[in-house]
């Protein structure tokens, strides 16, 4: 939306001249059924245009990064990269000297929300587990450290350790429940023909 304004940059500020012209001068305001804008509207000037024409770019980048996690092939396995990614755009940007103060202060709180979303997903486990086996992200020290690494990989392993013991151990107990199962049936048959229950043999009387 914002870009597709800036296109009508010419435009606009063509329209703002006339409204500007018509503030300063109030002649035109006796022409018949001449409604022009509010005063109190603000204007809109060739500064704020260049300011535009900075926050586009970043504002396209996290465009990018959101229409990729839309995909039905995206993966869990992106998400701490992705705002890995992020962060060290702004973090480029930040102090960029061709950037206003306006668009240094928007990239400022950008930033600032990344950096703490980043911090409360980055010791998720099961985040980590999945960068570790998609070769995209396994060992990728940009976006963490080779020591967390190890520690991944070492918390990764002693997960998948205690999960094959508790399948081991699911598995053998199903195993014996259906032995168990088949093993009374066989010893223990229970069929009326072999257990007859009849009033004659067992009357019941007042």
């Amino acid at each position: 939306m914002l870009q597709a304004f800036r296109e009508q940059k010419k435009i606009i500020l063509s329209i703002e001249k006339e409204r500007s012209d018509w503030i300063n001068s109030r002649k035109k305001a006796r022409i018949a059924n001449f409604n022009p804008a509010p005063i109190s509207l603000p204007q809109i000037s060739e500064k704020d245009f260049e300011n535009l024409r900075q926050i586009c770019p970043v504002l396209k980048v996290f465009l990018t990064e959101t229409l990729k996690f839309s995909k039905e092939t995206s993966t869990a396995s992106q998400v701490i990269p992705t705002y890995t990614k992020l962060k060290k755009f702004l973090e480029d940007n930040v102090s960029n000297p061709s950037f206003s103060q306006l668009t240094l202060d928007f990239c400022a709180y950008l930033l600032d929300q990344v950096s703490k979303r980043l911090n409360k997903i980055n010791d998720n486990r099961i985040l980590r587990f999945c960068m570790i086996v998609d070769p995209r992200f396994a060992y990728d020290v940009e976006i963490i450290s080779k020591s967390s690494w190890e520690n991944v990989e070492q918390d990764f392993i002693s997960f998948c350790k205690k999960s094959i013991f508790y399948l081991i151990i699911l598995f053998n107990l199903n195993k014996i429940i259906e032995l168990y199962k088949s093993d009374f049936i066989d010893e223990n048959p229970l069929t009326l023909e072999e257990n007859p229950l009849t009033l004659e043999e067992n009357p019941l009387t007042l």
